[in-house]
């Protein structure tokens, strides 16, 4: 890689007429997450709804939750890797035939052995697909649209969670395990046609020769302290919340003596307001200038999320009251996503992109149960509003507690930022070219219009000082 002395601008927030945004693959890779969200969720409600009805007591509950999530955790190391060396189509396309085949067993496993395994291999198609198009969606848009195309899929993937559990719940009604089934393999057959139709590839051969000739450290998220802090923040807002999500039936049904279609009406809240914040949040978040303001906008989500959590557990007159706080705290759900994606696509470069959103979905899932299970165990000891007063109160502390860690990590970031510019600034002064070895090195993705397009890059640097 070499820099010269012809001036870019931030890729966040340049628009070239070179790099339109192909907003027909945007919007087919928002119908593939969707379509793969209303496969995981039909197939997770239906298994459970098929485990307590037949008595098959709460561990075989636990066990089809798990057999759905974990392998997004466990497998991070491998599918991201995957998603960064191999062809993009083929991996889309091979995830959702992975995950069509493990539903389509189902409807013949006999044993709730048997589905559970089938279970976990279709959760590693999902695995799989997850960090592809994490990774995809940068090289479909140009920079100036890069927040929106995130916002968007993310809005499809929420109204995918929607759309999943009343489905199964329907289909059940009418046609048992089985019909639920077909239709969740008949929305994963879907999938991957739509994966087919994607025009825009990353990964492969494509990338090995563009890529030909230049030299990138590898990429480490221990090695970006800015985009870890982001992470391991992200991860202690999820664990809090998912810890109340299981006191959040109790809250509800006993606390309240609210109905089962009100338990339903406040949940459906949350997700609407996910979806519609999602886009919003993404747009905002993605005019900030600079990475570090993310980050700090990061946090005070989480401790808007947290204080959301607060108000919840307040002993309130009537649960109609909580309705407006539920609205609140799936917009700030929505703005933990919107943040978590941009940082990923801002810090990291194109060639490991890929494995970035698998090791941050990784440790974002491990935080996930753990706060299933921490939740489970609070849920013995103290009442439901207690829960949701305590842990929001907790994450309050833990907002506190990163706040010295954040503030060092985004001045370094800075001095990283200011000693490239007045390199690049010299370099442009001089009329000279540097070679890689003379420019101070970072995590993040520093590539020259020249050498690849805008839209493939995770972040450039002005060459001069004074624009910044």
């Amino acid at each position: 890689m070499s820099f010269t002395n012809e001036r870019t601008v931030p890729a966040w927030t340049a628009t070239t007429d070179e790099n339109p945004t192909n907003w027909a693959d945007v919007s087919t890779i928002a119908l593939c997450s969707f379509t793969a969200a209303v496969t995981t969720f039909i197939t997770q409600f239906a298994l459970v709804l098929h485990m307590q009805g037949n008595g098959y007591g709460g561990f075989a509950v636990a066990a089809v939750i798990i057999a759905t999530s974990l392998p997004i955790a466990v497998l991070s190391p491998i599918t991201g890797r995957m998603a960064d060396r191999f062809d993009s189509r083929t991996l889309l396309f091979g995830s959702a035939i992975l995950q069509t085949v493990a539903v389509a067993a189902m409807t013949r496993a006999e044993s709730p052995e048997l589905m559970v395994v089938a279970a976990t291999v279709a959760a590693c198609g999902m695995a799989l697909a997850a960090p592809v198009s994490s990774a995809l969606i940068p090289r479909m848009t140009n920079p100036a649209d890069t927040a929106k195309a995130i916002g968007f899929n993310q809005s499809a993937s929420v109204l995918g969670i929607m759309t999943g559990p009343p489905v199964a719940g329907l289909i059940m009604g009418y046609a048992g395990l089985t019909g639920a089934l077909y239709i969740a393999v008949a929305a994963s057959l879907l999938r991957a046609l739509l994966s087919l139709c994607i025009r825009t590839r990353r990964g492969g051969v494509r990338r090995a020769v563009a890529t030909a000739g230049t030299k990138t450290a590898p990429w480490t998220l221990r090695g970006d302290r800015l985009l870890f802090i982001t992470v391991i923040g992200a991860a202690a807002a999820l664990g809090i919340i998912c810890a109340v999500n299981v006191a959040e039936v109790f809250l509800v049904r006993e606390t309240y003596g609210a109905s089962e279609a009100m338990y339903g009406l406040l949940g459906l809240n949350w997700t609407v307001s996910m979806a519609i914040a999602a886009t919003v949040f993404a747009g905002v978040l993605g005019k900030l200038s600079r990475d570090g303001h993310v980050t700090y906008a990061h946090f005070g989500i989480i401790a808007g999320s947290c204080l959301t959590l607060i108000l919840l557990g307040l002993p309130w007159s009537t649960i109609f009251a909580l309705i407006p706080f539920m609205i609140i705290g799936g917009a700030f759900n929505a703005g933990l996503n919107a943040a978590m994606s941009i940082a990923i696509v801002r810090r990291v470069d194109d060639e490991s992109r890929g494995m970035a959103s698998a090791r941050a979905g990784a440790i974002l899932n491990a935080a996930i149960v753990i706060g299933f299970m921490f939740g489970g165990l609070l849920e013995s000891i103290m009442s439901p509003g207690a829960i949701y007063m305590t842990m929001g109160a907790v994450g309050l502390l833990v907002v506190a507690g990163f706040i010295p860690f954040l503030r060092r990590a985004v001045r370094a970031d800075e001095s990283v930022d200011e000693a490239i510019t007045e390199i690049l600034a010299s370099d442009s002064a001089q009329g000279t070219q540097l070679e890689p070895a003379e420019v101070p090195s970072t995590n993040r993705a520093l590539e020259n219009s020249s050498v690849a397009p805008a839209p493939e890059t995770a972040r450039q640097v002005e060459l001069d000082a004074a624009s910044r």
